[in-house]
């Protein structure tokens, strides 16, 4: 408000000046003092009224509130500000009658009225304006943090989805290795704690650099493989300096259980998935040896990660699928 009104006052002094100048050539007659006190009137007045104009907008915006009814307010107000602005003009030019020559009163009467006109319905737009974009930008706003946390809270889900699946097939593993290798169940509980440690430890985080999550990764792969043994393959395959970058937590947790989710893995159907870096992108690439049926798929694991990805960069993440592979791409943070 208070730079509007910066503004709105640096244009009042701009029109006095024209004013003054458009007086000094057609008006030769007024002096200088004439003059001063002429363009000193019209800048007070016009002052005046922008400040009447603000204290009705003020006023109606308790009584008639521009979300109840956006076109009878703009209409009353606009009406009250022209009779409120028209009542002043003329007690103006009757108080200051006398001061004036007839012709000057009878010259620009009409055009003194039509310049209260424009002036009235300039700064009434110029309100009306201010107020529907900060209304369509608190709305934007409003929408973008709510699909935001929107996205945040089906992530979430997703993370926790960790737990009930991974955890009844961990320990399934585990119990079967209890008795068979108890070396290789010590190191299996080992592996199992920390890959919950870690959930726990980046569940508030909103990025983690690729080489932790690899290291988790690898983790979690390591208890995949006492269920799958070497019939899964995951080969990480990252240079050095793409490890520096970030991706979102689990990321890699999520897309490696899809691939297990929606293949068949035997000794006859070996799955390989390679995880490689390419310019802007960290790539999950499988081949495909697809289910008919996918019990536990709930359809939103890729549509999560999009939603999530669409709000951390502009970079949009990509699938493709050719009739031997299927690839997911996500944008490197």
């Amino acid at each position: 408000m208070k730079a509007r009104r910066k503004y709105v006052y640096a244009l009042f002094i701009v029109l006095t000046l024209i004013r003054t100048a458009v007086l000094r050539v057609f008006y030769p007659e007024y002096t200088m003092l004439e003059q001063c006190v002429i363009a000193t009137i019209g800048l007070v007045f016009m002052a005046f009224i922008y400040e009447v104009i603000t204290g009705i907008n003020s006023w109606l915006n308790g009584r008639m509130p521009f979300e109840d009814n956006p076109k009878r307010r703009l209409m009353t107000q606009m009406v009250l500000c022209m009779a409120v602005t028209f009542s002043l003009h003329t007690l103006l030019i009757l108080v200051f009658r006398d001061f004036l020559p007839k012709e000057f009163n009878r010259l620009l009467m009409a055009v003194s009225y039509f310049i209260d006109f424009v002036v009235v319905f300039a700064i009434n737009t110029t309100i009306f304006a201010a107020v529907f974009f900060h209304k369509w930008k608190s709305n934007l706003v409003k929408t973008e943090r709510l699909e935001r946390e929107r996205a945040n809270a089906h992530y979430e889900n997703l993370k926790n989805q960790l737990n009930p699946h991974f955890l009844f097939n961990s320990l399934s593993s585990l119990n079967s290795l209890i008795y068979e290798n108890q070396d290789l169940a010590s190191q299996f509980l080992q592996q199992l704690s920390r890959v919950f440690r870690y959930v726990l430890e980046n569940k508030d985080k909103e990025l983690v650099e690729l080489d932790t999550e690899v290291k988790f990764v690898s983790r979690y792969v390591f208890l995949l493989r006492t269920r799958f043994g070497d019939d899964l393959d995951v080969r990480f395959e990252l240079a050095p300096e793409t490890l520096a970058q970030r991706v979102v937590p689990v990321t890699l947790q999520i897309l490696i259980e899809n691939a297990i989710k929606h293949n068949i893995i035997n000794e006859e159907n070996r799955l390989t998935i390679r995880v490689f870096a390419d310019g802007q992108y960290l790539h999950v690439e499988n081949n495909l040896h697809k289910k008919t049926i996918v019990e536990t798929s709930n359809k939103h694991g890729l549509a999560g990660l999009r939603s999530l990805y669409h709000y951390l960069s502009p970079l949009p993440v990509r699938v493709t699928e050719t009739p031997g592979t299927f690839t997911v791409s996500i944008p490197l943070l």
